[in-house]
């Protein structure tokens, strides 16, 4: 057993869920690690800003169906915990009743909860608090959570290198760590004559008990907390909506309603999110603004360190042009067909790269129409306004019609799509902007002025809410006179003069009230909370600085530790979620899969670095028994020994142990009777179930052991991608680690897939693109005989299995020597040397059972069912024969007729379709492990032995290099 750890987790909201979620899975990785988690948390823990008490008109901008809790829905067993928010809400009972949404009992009607609607805020708010249970429950026998029912203070180091966190009740705790996830507070109040007639937007109480229809109330903002403002003064007041003409809807008063006037500094409303359940960015693969692209901008110098950018002049020429790709692609996708899609995708990618992007998107607008990004961005921007009447005509206008787009059935519209893109693209903007990556001008433009436009496009409200606000509009309840950024001046006698800046003609009206619709973004200064107060005091903590210019939010270091006064990090402080936003960019959101996951990937990091996880190394046999003694040491030449094989399988939990049966088998028919220790690894960052993470405890090694003894050869699986770019998998610095040190010190080394992928991008730049349609199926394999590896392989096939390439002809130019390759998958096996190192590359998958293309068929079938999956799944290629097409066919077109159901995979025909599958490969697949296991042992046992294929820097001189 270990040192007991206690860790202190401070505001248990979302982002604090978060955190708990993953020590919890850290710590069920690690049962010899003792671990006592203390919550601290006034309230109940989980729910946060999302109150049980809010009216059921405060509605999420997200539907139900992309909310989860678990970062990997997918991967736990355990149906009683594994539950996402719309999984949860159904099995609750929850149904809609008008706008209310309420546990229903048999026979008292209602209508189900659908993954696409957009709940109750309330809602989240009890599973949030469920989920807190659930994780209570779910926890290891090694971890105690404790609630501590107060609100933290102060935060002091003791003398033994403790923290001890003081809480309001008086009492104390002391921990090792401390993770600080607040959530949003207040700041301190101003004390100008405005502020003191200005009212907060929550809680709605504060103005909803006004002086009735002949108030008039103004709302600063035009965001979702606007919105929610807007709906507290009409729905909230007994108005309703009625279907009007054309998809619009018509507001009938209350007769309560005061008047209401609308602005904000843009002067133009959020962009209204299509309908849809599934998250249509989570597998976007940007081909323009790409992570590569941003680190060229931010070469670092000789010291490390990186070159700061100018986000308006470098950035978001990227980001347009990204956008700008995805209209075209998707408009021709809808009009011409995918084919024509994939010829205007690569047309405007090449273009971009030599610089006639502009021109061929100007040919394109001809027959898919004009889509500028900018225009969109920076909407309203630099044109002039008549008066008011010509002012709310423009947002009126822009309003109606980015609500058209957003009810395009399917979520199909192209522009939207475009818009989306920006979702797709947080994490290389968060790349580039995060941590002092722009100028200080620049950062400080991006906090006050482009933050807010990336918003605006993309984290708006449900359509519903814009088909609202033009109907208050046409109800003359709702004006917006006063154009972008008027001013706001107290009234001698009270109230408060809002007056417009950029109309030609003036408008101005004096209101009772203004509502300022909008949280504040955190500054360690300025804040109300007695705890950062403190820590501030105590130089703790200090406020983000370019070169001591203070520019607010809180400094951190890159691995989420705060910085002192002095410019120390506190090693055992964290901070977590929205204290951190301004020197971290979008934190303000309820973590979740796909284009939310990233909170779980960097409270991961914490959770590793706070629990820790080793397994004992495990010795496995092919045939001779062998003590661990008897090991050669490294460096040593052995003629008749155990072939030493690191085995690090980074297959996600589904195919984890399919993964290490079948290269297992095949490695050890290569042996033909000779010994092998196969050691096994898995890298720290791939997201693990609890099944997958007792089998690594009781047989894995922690990856920093494999260099403890000496290796002849490294084998490195796939992993299924999880994000746009292979630099931003949280596994890439080990993976990268892994094959730099591997390439050093192992006479061979065998990467698959996604790792070959790896190893082009880190040993020669060489940046895999992203398919428009998975490569999956079993292709014919033209082979070059001319290589050992390839001594007695005949007619091949093999199947492939990936959403992403490299081209054959870089392949070559970058002086790997091509062995398999087909015409529809491109190449398959490929070899190069490094040095002393032989570098075998798999981008097809020889050790495939049988049936192992129908599995993952099947798993894509119910993913597109449950709403993991916005499209439903090609069928693989040269794989079945024509009955087994017919019926997987035929069951596409069943489930797709009916409302997804992941019961309707009972009905999908595995057995019948797998006695159906029409090629082998196995044979083969063995005759070439085992000529490559021959090459390992020769030149693990005789160094110089293999002539060298390729130089490790480029081709080989005067050969030929050809698929034959």
């Amino acid at each position: 057993m270990r040192k007991l750890v206690e860790v202190s987790v401070v505001g248990l909201g979302p982002w604090g869920l978060c955190a708990l979620e993953r020590l919890v899975d850290e710590a069920r990785r690690e049962p010899l690690s003792p671990v006592v988690v203390h919550v601290v948390e006034p309230g109940q823990p989980g729910g946060g800003m999302y109150g049980k008490s809010d009216p059921d008109y405060f509605v999420l901008n997200t539907p139900c169906g992309q909310h989860s809790m678990y970062p990997f829905p997918e991967l736990v067993e355990d149906d009683r915990l594994g539950k996402g928010f719309f999984e949860w809400v159904s099995e609750q009972g929850y149904r809609w009743h008008g706008h209310e949404c309420r546990v229903s009992g048999p026979g008292e009607g209602g209508t189900a909860v659908e993954p696409q609607d957009f709940l109750p805020r309330r809602l989240m708010g009890e599973y949030l608090e469920w989920f807190f249970g659930a994780l209570c429950e779910d926890a290891p026998p090694n971890m105690e959570i404790v609630h501590h029912r107060a609100s933290a203070v102060d935060i002091e180091p003791t003398e033994s290198g403790k923290e001890r966190v003081h809480l309001d009740d008086g009492s104390s705790i002391v921990v090792d760590h401390v993770l600080l996830t607040t959530g949003h507070m207040k700041q301190t109040p101003r004390s100008d004559a405005v502020s003191a007639l200005v009212t907060s937007p929550y809680p709605i109480e504060g103005y909803l008990r006004g002086r009735g229809p002949r108030e008039k109330v103004a709302i600063e903002g035009m965001g979702l907390v606007a919105l929610d403002v807007v709906t507290a003064l009409t729905i909230g007041l007994g108005g309703r909506y009625e279907s009007g003409e054309r998809g619009t809807l018509r507001y009938i008063p209350s007769g309560r309603e005061p008047s209401l006037y609308l602005f904000s500094r843009s002067g133009y409303p959020y962009c209204a999110k299509s309908f849809g359940a599934s998250d249509p960015m989570g597998d976007y693969k940007p081909a323009i603004c790409t992570v590569q692209a941003v680190a060229s901008l931010q070469a670092r110098d000789a010291g490390g360190a990186k070159r700061q950018m100018d986000a308006r002049r470098e950035l978001l020429p990227l980001v347009f042009a990204e956008m700008e790709l995805h209209y075209y692609t998707s408009a021709a996708r809808m009009v011409d067909g995918p084919q024509v899609a994939r010829d205007v995708h690569a047309r405007l990618v090449a273009g971009w790269a030599s610089g006639t992007f502009s021109f061929h998107r100007s040919q394109l607008s001809v027959r898919y129409g004009s889509f500028v990004a900018s225009e969109h961005f920076f909407v309203g921007q630099g044109r002039h306004y008549r008066d008011s009447e010509d002012y709310e005509s423009a947002v009126y206008a822009t309003v109606a019609a980015d609500a058209r787009e957003a009810l395009v059935a399917g979520g199909a519209s192209p522009v939207k799509t475009a818009l989306e893109t920006l979702r797709a693209l947080r994490d290389t903007l968060r790349m580039a902007v995060e941590f002092r990556g722009l100028t200080l001008a620049s950062h400080l433009d991006f906090v006050a002025n482009l933050q807010s436009r990336f918003a605006r496009l993309v984290a708006g409200p449900p359509v519903f809410r814009s088909q609202q606000l033009l109907a208050l509009v046409d109800a003359g309840i709702l004006k917006l006179p006063f154009g972008p950024s008027p001013e706001v001046l107290p009234v001698q006698g009270g109230g408060l003069l809002v007056r417009s800046t950029v109309l030609e003609r003036p408008y101005e009206v004096v209101v009772d009230r203004l509502v300022r619709a909008h949280l504040d973004l955190p500054s360690v200064t300025g804040s109300a909370s007695p705890l950062l107060a403190n820590m501030v005091r105590r130089g703790r903590i200090r406020p983000l600085t370019f070169q001591g210019t203070p520019a607010g939010s809180i400094d951190l270091t890159e691995d989420f530790h705060p910085i002192d006064a002095q410019g120390r990090p506190e090693a055992n402080l964290w901070v977590f979620g929205v204290l951190s936003e301004g020197v971290r960019y979008f934190t303000l959101y309820i973590p979740s899969p796909k284009s939310r996951v990233r909170a779980f990937l960097d409270a991961q990091v914490c959770a590793a670095e706070i629990v820790g996880a080793k397994a004992e190394p495990i010795l496995l046999r092919s045939a001779t028994s062998l003590s661990r003694d008897s090991q050669p040491t490294r460096g040593e030449r052995v003629e008749r020994g155990p072939l030493r094989v690191a085995f690090v399988n980074n297959m996600s939990d589904g195919a984890f142990e399919e993964t290490e049966r079948q290269f297992s088998s095949l490695l050890h028919e290569g042996l033909e009777g000779s010994a092998m220790e196969l050691r096994r690894f898995s890298l720290p960052g791939v997201p693990r179930g609890e099944k997958v993470q007792a089998l690594i405890a009781k047989g894995y090694e922690d990856i920093d052991q494999l260099w403890s003894q000496p290796v002849d050869a490294l084998l490195v699986t796939g992993a299924e991608p999880q994000r746009a770019e292979l630099t931003e998998e949280p596994y890439w610095p080990a993976l990268q680690d892994l094959l730099s040190r591997g390439s050093e010190s192992v006479p061979s080394v065998l990467v698959s897939c996604l790792s070959a992928h790896g190893a082009l991008w880190n040993f020669n730049h060489l940046p895999r693109r992203l398919l428009l349609e998975k490569c999956s199926g079993v292709f014919p394999q033209m082979v070059d005989r001319g290589h050992p590896l390839m001594a007695g392989v005949g007619e091949l096939s093999l199947p492939h299995s990936r959403f992403n390439e490299i081209p054959t002809a870089e392949l070559i130019e970058s002086g790997y020597r091509v062995l398999a390759a087909s015409q529809d998958g491109g190449w398959t096996v490929a070899v190069g040397e490094r040095g002393p190192c032989q570098l075998l590359l798999l981008q097809g998958h020889p050790e495939y059972e049988r049936q192992t293309l129908l599995r993952e068929y099947r798993r894509d079938v119910r993913r597109y069912l449950t709403g993991h999956q916005g499209s439903y799944p090609h069928l693989p290629k040269g794989y079945l024969d024509a009955e087994g097409v017919a019926a997987l066919e035929q069951f596409q077109s069943d489930v797709t007729a009916e409302v997804h159901d992941p019961a309707l995979m009972d009905r999908f025909p595995f057995d019948f379709v797998a006695a159906h599958i029409d090629v082998d490969w196995q044979s083969v697949s063995r005759l070439f492990v085992k000529n490559w296991v021959r090459s390992v042992r020769e030149r693990a046992h005789d160094p110089s032995a293999g002539e060298p294929v390729v130089a490790a820097d480029g081709p080989a001189v005067g050969r030929e290099t050809a698929v034959q």
